[in-house]
């Protein structure tokens, strides 16, 4: 198990040695922390048919049924799209709410919680207040602001979130991780995992150049055309772009580089903190909404792109 999901593992099992588990769970990080990792983990430890205090004992049939992803009593919802609608909570409820078929637990798992509408949440709570039986549920997510607060109340919170050095001990000890820094962590919201796999894919090198195409801008704006296509083709290009701002406005606060994401950007941070808070709050905003329709076929990302890009180098004032 990764280190820093050890502290809530050794938490769960002590209250099911002791018979005092929660039946909801909110388990909370970004993308690579391990909630899936984790809430897989505890899902074993309940259906195991003759656990220890520590540990599934990875031997009975139900660990056998687990290991091959076949456990008729753990349903991992599907979540497709942009939303969870109330059909796909119903169907989930449906299933924790019939007797299990091995062992005396059932467990659900539901992936990015935070994407329910309205009426899905509302269907959820009347399971959260009044569980079936021996029902546990697992509810994962990176926005947990995002979700009704009587959603969050009735479930047992844990934030998945590793302090830098049990992270970075870790990262160097991985074969793609050895050169790990804290500013590696911190592009991935301090996810070790998502971390990793950044460094293994080249992803760094990626992000560099983005970043010297963006300085070249100061003395050769021409250049947009070229940026405007590696943003199309980066699919964390918009991200970069969004944290470049936001240390920009750091800057102007007066933070020093070694506070800062992109602290190896001096002279870019430096150039964008130039601009006026308001230009730079305003272009902040028109890439969340770039981000946000980037899939949808109807908006047109590449002309709005350039205009965003225009808008950068050479409106120093516009605020919208």
């Amino acid at each position: 198990m990764y280190p820093w999901l050890i502290p809530h593992w050794q938490q769960f099992t002590q209250g099911a040695a002791q018979g005092r588990l929660a039946h909801g769970w909110l388990l909370c990080g970004a993308s690579g922390s391990g909630k899936g990792e984790l809430a897989q983990a505890f899902a074993r430890r309940v259906l195991c048919q003759a656990p220890s205090q520590a540990a599934p004992c990875g031997h009975c049939h139900a660990c056998t049924l687990l290991a091959r992803g076949h456990h008729p009593d753990l349903h991992l919802a599907e979540v497709a799209g942009r939303s969870i609608g109330v059909d796909t909570i119903r169907e989930l409820i449906g299933q924790l709410a019939v007797s299990p078929q091995l062992g005396q637990a059932k467990v659900a798992i539901l992936p990015q919680a935070q994407r329910m509408t309205e009426s899905a949440a509302n269907a959820l709570l009347k399971t959260l207040e009044e569980p079936p039986g021996a029902a546990y549920l697992f509810l994962l997510t990176d926005q947990p602001n995002a979700l009704l607060p009587t959603i969050v109340s009735r479930c047992r919170r844990l934030s998945l979130q590793p302090d830098e050095q049990t992270a970075l001990a870790w990262l160097r000890q991985q074969a793609d991780g050895q050169q790990a820094t804290a500013m590696h962590l911190r592009l991935n919201q301090g996810a070790p995992l998502a971390t990793l796999a950044y460094l293994s894919a080249g992803t760094e090198a990626q992000r560099q150049h983005l970043c010297q195409l963006v300085l070249a801008l100061r003395q050769t704006p021409w250049r947009q055309g070229e940026l405007q296509k590696l943003l199309l083709e980066l699919p964390l290009g918009l991200g970069w772009l969004q944290l470049l701002l936001l240390d920009a406005l750091k800057r102007q606060q007066g933070l020093a580089l070694t506070d800062l994401v992109m602290q190896d950007c001096g002279p870019l941070l430096d150039w964008l903190a130039a601009k006026p808070s308001a230009q730079l709050l305003g272009l902040l905003r028109r890439l969340a909404r770039l981000q946000e329709e980037r899939q949808n076929p109807l908006f047109n990302v590449s002309l709005s792109l350039l205009d965003w890009l225009n808008d950068l180098i050479f409106e120093e004032n516009k605020t919208c």
